[in-house]
């Protein structure tokens, strides 16, 4: 049995099938309800983005924080921030870290919501954080540059 899609079920449901309406006196209630049923899939298919746009927002088991990546290299998150700037990858603004257009749209970052109690207001904060596709772009970029993870140093001629 193949699944039907939304608008593909209530055009059944409504040209021919369970919510046919009858030529009587239940007719003027039918069309309400099938009127109520349209904007009930209206809203149900807003709220699906918005849900979806909730779920990547909150973040997801696939990005990193910077603290993380930098650990791999031996330094503080702030230290590797600052070498990531000087590198040209990335510029701050106000207390937030932003990519340059160039590495924009290439998926290589996600901004995590987290919610935190400050003196009894419970506040949002953004931050930016790197996805698998960033934390690689990064890796092979810095390895350019002759700049490897510690656990790799060693290795290096």
């Amino acid at each position: 049995m193949q699944k039907k899609s939304t608008p593909e079920m209530l055009e059944t449901f409504f040209t021919g099938g369970l919510f046919a309406t009858p030529e009587n006196e239940e007719t003027e209630l039918m069309e309400a309800i099938s009127c109520k049923l349209i904007e009930f899939a209206c809203i149900l298919g807003t709220v699906a983005v918005d849900a979806r746009f909730a779920r990547e927002a909150m973040g997801t088991s696939e990005v990193f924080p910077v603290s993380e990546i930098a650990a791999d290299y031996g330094c503080s998150a702030q230290a590797f921030n600052k070498l990531l700037r000087d590198q040209g990858i990335q510029y701050k603004r106000g207390r937030r870290w932003y990519l340059y257009d160039r590495y924009q749209g290439h998926g290589y970052t996600a901004t995590r919501l987290t919610a935190r109690d400050t003196g009894g207001r419970v506040r949002t904060f953004s931050s930016m954080q790197w996805t698998v596709r960033g934390r690689c772009f990064l890796y092979n970029f810095l390895r350019e540059q002759g700049i490897h993870p510690t656990a790799q140093k060693g290795e290096q001629p």
